[in-house]
């Protein structure tokens, strides 16, 4: 069995064969690998009659005036050997190969290099570029604070080289430099990922195996207890503002704060200005069944997650943190006429400024004061309080937005199977679980009596807020969804009387029950003599819709109890 080489030569085009003897040719380095094969230029043009194709060098006999051009194919051959031997032991790669081969490399700069790598592609979000250009200069910096001032500018060929590479690699992984495994590993794989945008093939520090292991972060959620306690720590607007905030993604199923900034009302879809629940209610003809929902594109796919977004208590969160902006961040803060928006709309510059270095940060440092944790564990508190239910993993991941483990690597409509209707119920018990009705009664039985802390404001509350909040304390007790009606309940009682609903159609046909008719459209319509059931439903059905119609019984028995002792 033959063996594979890494082989260079010089050659020239054969679109050049047949050239005219005067006309001028660029030699080129053809690399072959079995079947890989690359060509680049080597910058040498000479006249057609001066190239031998079989002897591949210049014919220096009929061409003296080439001798230099002939020294510069001598010495770019002279360098292959030696990359062809990194290339055998894997410690180069085939486009750092070439560039050593050809020169290319050693004073361009990584960072400028980047800067205008970032101005001719548009499609590239300015966060994502600030973010690495962020750790390149932090790198260099930190290297010229530490004495290593070979690398205050680090340019291509120090990640190209072997012996470099490793000590750059190091020196982030050091205790002198300062940062956990975690940070070193990121480091190293963004410097990495700037490397990518020139040489798509090439990961020097991933090649290298040089990223080291790194330590699983520790992914905590904030406690019901903590939650409460942090409502008794508001003392300003903007302790209620970053409060606000939290419960608000937390209620759009931990939602990224940065998704939420950047919300405009197109994203919403369905009703208007009035709550969900699953447990209606008879003190509050508001609360109908009538969804809303928020619909976000998750990467590159066309498909959109839906997120239910007028679940009880989200609409009365969103406007009054809509309401504290108004008077803390007037600049920032959507219009009036927008209905569910909270913030301006801002080029991606500006998110970066406002968002990503500002309210973030003011965020995250006045909830670790205030509930002991920052924005980003919303996400992490409903995923632990579905965990507590025993949801399964895969129905998490999706109502988080996130691709089931089980179906990695498949397209993104087997992610998108997962129905809509079954994550809303997931919702539900999640925020039931979370106790969110709870947490917003206790945030307004705390707040009505205390004024904020050298505020102009006397108060915590718009003036609509009490009016708007009558069917709190009932809210408080009935929860959102049915007391001891799951999620899967509800969506196991849909499925069968779906089935069922199709059997009995099936055999209204068959004994002339239900008749195909014809409307003025010339479209089938289908009637139904009478809406008695046609078959029986089956033992399982029929002991979900006894088990809910008991407990639907129970819940309203307690509400006209609670309404004659109110009366």
């Amino acid at each position: 069995m033959r063996t594979k080489t890494h082989n260079f030569t010089l050659k020239c085009h054969a679109r050049d064969y047949n050239k005219k003897s005067s006309d001028l040719i660029t030699i080129i380095v053809d690399y072959t690998y079995g079947n890989t094969r690359k060509r680049i230029s080597t910058g040498v043009r000479v006249p057609r009659g001066a190239w031998s194709i079989k002897k591949r060098v210049l014919d220096l006999k009929k061409y003296p005036h080439l001798v230099e051009a002939q020294e510069r194919l001598d010495e770019i051959m002279t360098k292959t050997y030696s990359q062809a031997q990194l290339l055998s032991k894997k410690k180069t790669t085939i486009d750092t190969a070439l560039d050593e081969i050809l020169q290319r490399m050693p004073d361009e700069n990584i960072l400028d290099f980047y800067d205008e790598w970032y101005k001719l592609k548009k499609s590239v979000k300015f966060s994502t570029y600030k973010q690495r250009r962020g750790i390149l200069t932090a790198v260099q910096n930190k290297m010229k604070l530490l004495g290593y001032k070979q690398y205050s500018t680090l340019k291509f060929e120090h990640l190209a080289d072997e012996s470099s590479r490793i000590k750059i690699a190091s020196i982030i992984k050091s205790d002198e430099f300062g940062l956990e495994r975690n940070g070193a590993y990121n480091y190293l794989k963004k410097l990495d990922e700037i490397y990518k945008k020139k040489y798509s093939d090439s990961s020097p520090f991933k090649d290298s195996e040089l990223y080291g292991s790194t330590d699983k972060p520790e992914k905590r959620g904030v406690e019901f207890v903590n939650l409460i306690v942090g409502i008794h720590k508001i003392k300003t607007l903007q302790d209620l503002e970053s409060y606000l905030f939290y419960l608000y993604s937390l209620c759009l199923r931990g939602l990224n704060g940065k998704d939420i900034f950047n919300m405009r009302d197109s994203d919403f879809e369905g009703a208007v200005n009035t709550h969900y629940t699953l447990n209606g209610s008879l003190m509050n003809d508001e609360i109908v069944n009538q969804k809303q929902y928020f619909k976000k594109r998750r990467g590159k796919s066309k498909n959109r997650m839906q997120i239910l977004s007028n679940l009880y208590p989200t609409l009365h969160i969103r406007k009054w943190l809509k309401w504290v902006l108004e008077i803390e961040r007037p600049h920032l803060v959507s219009s009036r006429d927008e209905k569910y928006s909270l913030f301006r709309k801002f080029s991606d510059e500006d998110v970066y400024k406002h968002w990503s270095r500002g309210l973030r940060t003011r965020y995250t440092e006045n909830l670790k004061e205030l509930i002991g944790n920052g924005i980003n564990s919303a996400r992490h508190t409903y995923a632990q309080n579905g965990k507590e239910l025993n949801i399964p993993t895969s129905k998490l991941q999706a109502s988080l937005g996130q691709v089931p483990n089980e179906r990695k690597g498949k397209s993104i409509e087997s992610y998108v199977e997962d129905k809509v209707e079954e994550l809303d119920l997931v919702h539900i018990d999640v925020l039931d679980n979370i106790e969110i009705a709870e947490i917003y009664y206790q945030l307004i039985q705390v707040l009505k009596d205390k004024k904020p802390f050298r505020a102009k404001r006397k108060t915590f509350f718009p003036s609509w807020l009490m009016k708007e909040n009558e069917d709190l304390e009932v809210m408080k007790q009935d929860k959102l969804g049915i007391q001891g009606w799951s999620y899967a309940n509800e969506y196991e009682l849909k499925r069968l009387e779906k089935k069922h609903q199709g059997l009995e159609f099936a055999e209204g046909l068959k004994r002339g029950l239900i008749k195909i008719e014809l409307d003025d459209n010339g479209q089938a319509v289908y009637n139904r003599e009478n809406e008695d059931e046609i078959i029986p439903p089956s033992k399982k059905l029929l002991e979900l819709r006894m088990k809910k119609a008991k407990l639907q019984l129970e819940k309203y028995d307690k509400e006209i109890k609670r309404l004659k002792s109110v009366l």
